[in-house]
């Protein structure tokens, strides 16, 4: 059984956001005028937010998800009670 696991990332070219992330990831760096190593480059990432979740800044994020549906909420209320008035 190998010890490595592979897990493939898929960029639809024709989605303006996946282009965005796609061309980011694939960009070239400046020091070497190489192509970034796409794997370490998404190990970073991940490490980077297990970390910051550890820290308890996992906590932020939520509270930010939490607030927009809130006011998601609220403004089709405002939407929906408005509409009689229209």
């Amino acid at each position: 059984m190998s010890k490595r696991k592979n897990k493939s990332v898929s960029f639809n070219l024709e989605n303006e956001r996946d282009k965005k992330n796609h061309d980011h990831a694939t960009r070239i760096n400046p020091l070497t005028g190489k192509p970034i190593n796409f794997s370490d480059y998404v190990k970073e990432l991940i490490e980077d937010d297990r970390k910051r979740k550890e820290s308890g800044g996992g906590r932020i994020v939520q509270q930010v998800i939490e607030e927009t549906i809130v006011r998601k909420e609220k403004d089709a209320y405002t939407l929906e009670a408005m509409n009689g008035f229209l």
